[in-house]
């Protein structure tokens, strides 16, 4: 069971997410309770892995019509 702290937030994402018949768990992984202090730790693991390719990664706008 997704451990939400109100039921009122259950409620609203069954209604959201689920069709007749199907269970908010069945979607478990679209929310994460973690900390914000474990989130930023795991970032950081991965923050040099993915900075360099998006650093390099040039956009270019066109102007057109």
């Amino acid at each position: 069971m997704i451990p939400f702290e109100f039921e009122a937030d259950r409620g609203f994402f069954t209604q959201l997410l689920c069709r007749e018949g199907e269970m908010l768990d069945d979607d478990a992984e679209l929310f994460d309770f973690e900390s914000p202090a474990a989130k930023r730790a795991a970032f950081a693991k991965t923050r040099g892995d993915i900075r360099p390719p998006i650093a390099s990664t040039r956009l270019h706008v066109v102007a057109g019509g």
